[in-house]
């Protein structure tokens, strides 16, 4: 919650508590990236995977105005759904999404926030670390992100979980489906 009033005028507003989660969860997701561009120099190429076409919007937005992302040399860009709005003003084209898969492949963008879109046929062999920013729904998706970063040296790292489906349960389903 931002602002709180109980009377009509300004001076009667006030700032509220508001939940600082989504603020952390931000901040952990800079120090991750941070760390794995640190570990893999100039070959690091992240795909940060993300429920909502919004918050790919808006993370890839922040990520590139960041001073310690910039600082790093970390450059991003987003896919979602192609011919899908992201808001009424914000439109994905397939030339859009085309156009930015290819700055990921070529190396020019070294971070591709993207929805569950690029789960399936996204071939980039050179992806070397994935992160789920947010919780992963059953272990179609876990193998999904194992998929997106086959070198040897690649990197998973899940940012949350589910109550109901914690990470444990989800390897536990993972190793016996191997």
């Amino acid at each position: 919650m931002g602002c709180t009033s109980t009377a009509g005028t300004a001076q009667d507003w006030k700032i509220g508590e508001f939940d600082r989660a989504p603020l952390l969860h931000l901040e952990s997701l800079k120090r991750t990236l941070v760390e794995k561009r640190k570990l893999k120099g100039v070959s690091f190429r992240c795909i940060v995977f993300v429920k909502q076409r919004i918050a790919a919007y808006i993370l890839a937005k922040h990520l590139n105005s960041d001073a310690t992302c910039k600082d790093y040399g970390m450059r991003a860009g987003f896919v979602a759904a192609k011919k899908s709005r992201i808001t009424p003003s914000i439109k994905v084209t397939p030339g859009d999404a085309s156009r930015c898969i290819e700055k990921f492949r070529s190396g020019d963008i070294n971070i591709l926030v993207a929805t569950a879109v690029i789960e399936e046929g996204f071939d980039v062999p050179e992806a070397n670390v994935v992160i789920s920013y947010d919780h992963l729904k059953d272990t179609v998706e876990l193998a999904q992100r194992f998929g997106r970063a086959r070198q040897t040296t690649s990197s998973l790292t899940l940012m949350s979980e589910r109550r109901d489906r914690p990470l444990s349960a989800l390897r536990d389903v993972k190793r016996q489906q191997d």
